[in-house]
């Protein structure tokens, strides 16, 4: 579950209200104000998503793969589905819808349900989740920011900014980077407070294209074990 509360984490930081943050760097609030701006005309987001966590007590990692839909509608009425799949059989199925957050695990038949405002309570360096347009001052208050440099990501020419917390979190850094034409991220690194390191890349990106509400539907099969959190 924390996996994806962190990319569910990272992406409401970076579409929400996100602008100077804490100390000023100049670079890195012209970058930041870029990509609020650049925010506010997004609509839908599709993409394939490679996530891939390296564990810092056991020389391994973990590899997933899959798509990636987005959907704004309204003030906290966003629409998220992440879908990974592993030799064409879904592994973990996420659907966030509103305050709704479910995450389903086919093999073992199990489904968690939790909100936004929930995990936001329960961790308070997410307290933006419960509100993620609506952010600003809280991420002030908890984030120093910094542009790292320029570098190429895949196809894309990106600009790096990172994230610290000012205050308790679980993770020690965020780094993303930017692409310099769209002014979105197309990759995002979490640093843990174990030494876990955890990193999301986009690529096939579709900004704006319809997409259907169907994609948005999670239907539980009969004998799931629901888990409230």
């Amino acid at each position: 579950m924390r996996r994806f509360l962190i990319f569910n984490t990272l992406f409401f930081l970076i579409l929400g209200s996100t602008l100077a943050l804490s100390k000023p760097d100049d670079k890195a609030d012209q970058i930041l104000r870029q990509m609020h701006e650049r925010s506010r005309k997004l609509t839908t987001i599709q993409a394939s998503i490679v996530q891939v966590k390296r564990f810092s007590q056991i020389p391994s990692r973990t590899v997933n793969s899959g798509y990636l839909y987005f959907k704004h509608e309204g003030q906290n009425k966003d629409k998220v589905r992440i879908t990974y799949k592993n030799g064409g059989q879904v592994t973990q199925d996420l659907l966030i819808d509103g305050d709704k957050i479910i995450l389903y695990q086919p093999k073992i038949r199990q489904a968690i349900i939790t909100s936004r405002t929930k995990q936001a309570e329960q961790n308070p360096e997410y307290d933006f989740l419960a509100a993620p347009y609506r952010s600003v001052p809280g991420l002030k208050s908890r984030y120093a920011t910094a542009y790292l440099r320029d570098e190429p990501v895949g196809p894309f020419s990106t600009s790096v900014i990172q994230l610290t917390p000012t205050a308790k979190s679980s993770f020690t850094k965020v780094t993303f980077w930017v692409d310099q034409e769209s002014w979105l991220p197309v990759q995002y690194r979490v640093d843990e407070q174990t030494g876990d390191i955890t990193t999301i890349t986009l690529s096939d990106i579709k900004k704006n294209s319809q997409v259907s509400g169907d994609v948005f539907k999670l239907d539980l099969p009969k004998g799931t074990k629901v888990i409230p959190r």
